[in-house]
């Protein structure tokens, strides 16, 4: 397999259109079969962790997910972590010597909003927002890929920021400490160019009630809401958008059943009609065979 691999990626890396057209053409689905093979791998140690024990979850779920839907871009942990990384240590650079929560906060918002640009995308309901190597390029994203990356950025400096999926809006939250007491605290990314903090009453307006509860922080909710994302941006353009992104529709509502299979009945017309669309039957099941566990 790795010498397979190796001569698809020479096929798909070759610029020159005139020469092993046939192989071209089939390279770039047999690449991505494999690729996604070796993915699945990984797929339980990804999506088998708790996000309140292990900070970086939502990290390697949004770069797991980014590597499944864009496999012939060949993305490794590296290309996401460098950025990450470089990132933290210009926001470090902002930190006074005993540097409170709030510090960290504002050394990162300055960095990732103020000098980067970082924004909230003007083409909102593009599934391209929710591709996180897209939102590191181009700096522009949705609410839940921006708290991705302010959250990894975040880990490198020592804070802990939590995620939580409430009804219409993502949020990151964290407890802070000063003399008296300990509060949590919800950040917001809807202002577009910056972060900011929810207040308790638009907290309780989201989720009817004060304190978040531990389901709407799970590995499945988060994962569910970045794969509803893609899925549901690409709907409005089925049946007639691009082939490419009608494939990417079945990618990522296939793995979204995998993931929540409660979604099938729900979701199963709508693969179905697209397998149709497309005369569609190659057979991926071989590919869903790891258990989350």
């Amino acid at each position: 397999q790795p010498y397979l691999m190796e001569n698809l990626r020479e096929l798909l890396d070759d610029g020159d259109f005139n020469q092993n057209i046939s192989h071209k053409f089939y390279a770039p689905s047999v690449y991505s079969y494999f690729k996604r093979k070796q993915l699945m791998l990984s797929f339980t140690s990804v999506f088998g962790k708790d996000l309140n024990s292990f900070c970086r979850t939502m990290e390697h779920i949004s770069i797991w997910i980014d590597r499944w839907m864009n496999p012939v871009e060949d993305l490794e942990y590296f290309d996401y972590s460098h950025q990450f990384d470089s990132l933290a240590d210009r926001a470090r650079l902002k930190l006074p010597t005993a540097a409170t929560e709030r510090d960290i906060i504002s050394a990162i918002d300055r960095v990732m909003f103020k000098e980067d640009g970082y924004r909230v995308s003007h083409n909102f309901y593009s599934h391209t927002n929710s591709y996180l190597h897209k939102v590191l390029r181009t700096k522009e994203g949705i609410y839940i890929t921006l708290a991705v990356i302010f959250q990894a950025v975040a880990s490198r400096l020592g804070l802990n920021l939590f995620p939580v999926s409430f009804p219409g809006c993502f949020s990151l939250w964290y407890q802070e400490f000063d003399e008296s007491a300990t509060q949590t605290q919800y950040l917001s990314f809807v202002n577009g160019n910056g972060v900011s903090r929810f207040s308790e009453r638009e907290v309780e307006s989201f989720n009817n009630r004060n304190q978040h509860d531990d389901s709407l922080s799970s590995v499945q909710t988060v994962a569910t809401r970045m794969l509803f994302n893609i899925s549901l941006n690409l709907i409005d353009k089925e049946p007639y958008g691009r082939v490419d992104e009608r494939l990417s529709f079945i990618d990522s509502t296939e793995l979204l059943i995998k993931l929540n299979p409660l979604l099938d009945r729900s979701l199963s017309k709508l693969l179905h009609n697209s397998y149709l669309n497309l005369n569609y039957n190659l057979n991926k099941s071989s590919l869903y065979t790891a258990d989350i566990g």
